[in-house]
């Protein structure tokens, strides 16, 4: 039987590796999803270097048969021992316990073995075979789990003779019980519909457990998770899930913790608010909070709770996290993304979010505004209670205009100048501001008259002007220009451009999904050239990827049009010495979702760079030059390691994309250095400096 070591005498890295094991595992589960035929022999073609490593090999082949199991499709273990015959008693061992995992089997041995030495010479606790007794509950199979306790399925015994969920606590220091026991309060105290009431509590041999109803459809999370639901449908459910948080605020509760997890569904798909473990009593001081700690779940806190103000968190702060809630509803995403919490604490309180039409353009402008209401990062401006939330998700549904539209900016700036000073500080201060303005209005054209005419962004036809008249010598610069990015055009995904440039500022770019930016459009009498650019990547997860791409095409097949092209990429949140550019040929739909189906062939080679750990120098800015023609593309980085690729190699690539996803049968695609070009990004922040185009071939230079 061959080894299932690691190869350490790989030419690849581990972390190269293991970043490929990913990109595949995650290409196989989109395609199964979806009904597009794929099998780990098609990955493995697709990338060789896995062959070499045996235990990634068999983790995706465990993938693909859960994922097939999953869809009802039952696959059949002899199957798998046949497609890998050098590793069929390993499979058959795996997959049989793969399967039986999947069917509860073990998680119930497991759950026998953790009661066992409870339950030892009780009355009260017994095991029996496949489940266990807890007083007068039948435990059945773990159906959750949170930081505190388990979730199972359960009976009660007669005379109520009923299925139930138990929420067993399985941790007994004085805190988590403290918690737990406020918990039971918290929801003895609450009686609404949309609330998920408690049934029973109490503590059995040392044992901490309640009972509530068994919400049969599941969490708003794993709803989500089936893709976005309908407007309509979303804004009815965060109506109804707003008007329970205000009656818990009407009893003195806060949440803390509202995410949709914790949202969970009856069988007629109605919300039950669920989990107030991190719930605050407003009537009494509990005393088991401290100031600086961060309470809830980092993606749904409020910036007061990411600043570790959890203590002093009002009703606005639950507002806040509907309002998440109602964004990661109507665009798929979430409203504030990183590589780390500490990125996404961040992002929080300091950057907007973008607007949910960006992301998904059927979203209506009035949702729009009672969502980004909700995201307000100062309390003052967000919703003064869930019931204002609520009326106003009321009246978008019937028709009616909204009775608490987002305040203007100025009244924004009145607003804050009576807060914070007294009024006839106030009247001085309005009056400066309006005295500054008006000398800003006089000034602005006195020193610059010509302004408005050359800020004016460069037309498509103007820019290919430009490109006609320039040559090896003089170069196209298309950026940094006085109007900032001489031509841009936005070809999948959501606008990148995050901050507005000038020639005295760098570009800065970012997508938490994927964008193509084409930055000089398709020209049928470019022959070739030298691309220069200067780029530093300022965030990542390292799974993402930055660079430029060239040659691209527009091209039409079953589904609608996507783009082709060769893109040159790197990724600097890995470690050294991953420092790599990557050359390959990729197709992407130029379809509005937050992240389009890519299709990617790696071109042979990678060309190092110079290594940089981006994790301790932020500093580091790659220049990287791409000359190329008809016959080629050489690529050169800023240590002068070349990389030469043949359009051969380049048709060839597109020439396997092709032939492994059907959906792109059609004419043949090829290389072509007529193409557009721009900037590719993937789940990265990059920032940019200068981008210049030279006409004319220069690959024999």
């Amino acid at each position: 039987m061959p080894s299932l070591q690691w190869n350490s005498a790989s030419s690849s890295s581990p972390r190269r590796i293991f970043s490929l094991k990913i990109e595949a595992g995650n290409e196989l589960e989109r395609c199964l999803r979806s009904g597009t035929p794929c099998r780990v022999e098609d990955l493995l073609a697709r990338y060789p270097e896995l062959n070499e490593h045996p235990p990634l090999v068999l983790e995706l082949i465990d993938l693909e048969y859960l994922l097939r199991e999953s869809a009802g499709l039952a696959p059949s273990v002899d199957d798998y021992c046949q497609r890998f015959p050098q590793w069929r008693d390993s499979l058959r061992t795996r997959l049989s316990n793969l399967s039986k995992k999947r069917k509860g089997e073990i998680d119930q041995a497991e759950t026998l073995a953790e009661g066992q030495a409870d339950v030892a010479g009780r009355n009260t606790s017994s095991r029996r075979a496949g489940q266990r007794l807890l007083g007068q509950y039948e435990l059945f199979e773990r159906i959750g789990r949170g930081g505190m306790g388990h979730v199972y399925r359960a009976r009660q015994g007669r005379p109520l003779d009923r299925i139930v969920a138990l929420k067993l606590l399985h941790s007994g220091d004085d805190f988590e019980i403290h918690t737990f026991e406020k918990e039971i309060e918290v929801a003895r105290r609450l009686h609404h519909p949309h609330l998920l009431p408690i049934y029973d509590a109490g503590q059995i041999d040392g044992e901490y457990y309640y009972t509530m109803p068994l919400a049969t459809g599941g969490s708003l999370e794993r709803r989500l998770q089936r893709g976005r639901p309908d407007v309509r449908w979303t804004v009815d459910f965060i109506e109804k899930v707003a008007r329970a948080v205000h009656y818990a605020h009407q009893q003195n509760v806060l949440h803390r913790d509202l995410k949709p997890a914790n949202i969970l569904l009856d069988e007629r798909d109605e919300p039950l608010v669920s989990d107030f473990g991190l719930a605050k009593l407003l009537d009494r001081n509990l005393g088991h909070t401290r100031s600086g700690q961060m309470l809830g779940s980092v993606p749904y806190m409020s910036p007061e709770q990411a600043r570790g103000r959890g203590c002093h968190a009002t009703p606005s702060s639950d507002v806040w996290a509907l309002g998440v809630i109602l964004y990661e509803m109507l665009t798929g995403q979430r409203p504030f993304q990183g590589g780390t919490q500490t990125e996404v604490l961040t992002r929080i309180q300091r950057v907007e979010p973008f607007r949910p039409s960006q992301l998904e353009a059927d979203v209506p402008a009035d949702v729009e505004t009672i969502c980004l209401r909700c995201l307000e990062k100062d309390p003052v401006w967000r919703y003064a209670s869930a019931e204002e939330l609520a009326d106003d998700l009321a009246r978008w549904r019937g028709g009616h205009p909204l009775a608490n539209p987002s305040p203007g900016m100025g009244r924004r700036l009145v607003y804050s100048i009576q807060r914070f000073l007294t009024p006839r500080a106030a009247a001085v201060a309005l009056g400066c501001v309006m005295l500054l303005l008006s000398l800003c209005l006089l000034l602005v054209p006195a020193i610059n008259p010509t302004t408005s005419q050359t800020e004016t962004p460069t037309s498509e036809t103007n820019l290919l002007r430009e490109e006609a008249h320039a040559g090896p010598n003089r170069p196209l610069v298309l950026f940094p220009r006085q109007e900032g990015l001489a031509w841009s055009k936005v070809l999948v995904g959501q606008d990148p451009r995050k901050k507005a440039s000038n020639r005295f500022q760098n570009l800065t770019l970012e997508t938490f999904s994927q964008a193509l930016l084409e930055i000089l459009p398709p020209n049928a009498q470019r022959k070739g050239g030298r691309l220069t650019f200067e780029m530093r990547q300022c965030g990542g997860d390292g799974t993402s990827l930055v660079g430029v791409y060239l040659g691209r095409q527009r091209n039409a097949h079953a589904l609608g049009v996507f783009h082709s092209g060769i893109e040159l990429t790197y990724d600097d949140a890995m470690a050294p010495p991953d420092n790599l550019l990557c050359v390959g040929a990729r197709c992407i739909t130029d379809r509005r979702e937050s992240f389009s189906v890519p299709y990617r062939a790696q071109l042979p080679g990678l060309v190092p760079m110079r290594p940089v750990d981006r994790r301790n120098d932020n500093s580091y800015w790659r220049t990287l030059t791409c000359d190329f023609g008809a016959e080629g593309i050489v690529v050169s980085t800023e240590n002068n390691v070349k990389g030469r690729y043949s359009s051969q190699d380049m048709d060839a690539a597109f020439h396997r994309i092709q032939k492994h996803y059907r959906d792109l049968a059609g004419p043949a695609l090829f290389y072509s250095p007529s193409g557009g070009i721009g900037i590719y990004i993937h789940k990265a922040s990059v920032e940019i400096r200068r981008i210049e185009f030279a006409p004319l071939g220069l690959l024999n230079q």
